[in-house]
């Protein structure tokens, strides 16, 4: 009768592997949207970039168009899924930290821009002085050979749209109330 020999090693340095990409992504996060330094301002006497996003976005003087609020609240579910994707890969070591984060922060930079371009469909619309002023300038044109463009809501010269990005900063994000 033949004896099987089975022998066991255990070897750590797989679960150590792990447990040290678990810890690295503690050490980082990711911020999408538009930040204080985003964009440039058509208006050095006007409000930066970002201060007019807020002015938008809570109705501030004006009517609310929450183009971020639309895309995270109408997105949420999406947003996670891909995020605890981009979070597995870096898990089983398929994808560093960084491109994880950059994956995510793209992700939702150009959901945030498709809902600032796509307002026109769910905001409320430009109101009659604000499109007339908008008329005046020379980037709308009424005689365009593709048809006549109306004004967007939250879209004047592009730059808010243009933007917004994302950043990857030190540190783990924490929830606040």
């Amino acid at each position: 009768m033949a004896v099987s020999r089975i022998k066991i090693k255990d070897d750590r340095k797989e679960w150590d592997k792990l447990e040290r990409r678990v810890k690295r992504m503690q050490t980082k996060h990711v911020v999408s949207g538009i930040t204080h330094d985003s964009g440039e301002n058509p208006d050095p006497f006007g409000p930066t970039v970002a201060e007019y996003a807020t002015i938008n976005e809570l109705g501030l003087g004006v009517t609310a168009r929450p183009f971020m609020s639309h895309y995270f609240d109408g997105k949420q579910a999406q947003i996670t899924r891909f995020a605890n994707n981009a979070a597995r890969q870096v898990v089983f070591g398929n994808a560093s930290l960084d491109q994880a984060l950059s994956a995510i922060g793209l992700y939702v930079q150009k959901g945030i821009q498709e809902s600032i371009s796509t307002a026109y469909q769910w905001a409320a619309p430009n109101a009659p002085a604000t499109i007339e002023m908008k008329t005046k300038k020379a980037h709308w044109n009424a005689a365009s050979p593709i048809g006549p463009m109306m004004p967007k809501p939250l879209i004047d010269h592009g730059i808010m749209l243009n933007s917004v990005t994302f950043d990857i900063r030190m540190g783990m994000l924490t929830a606040t109330k």
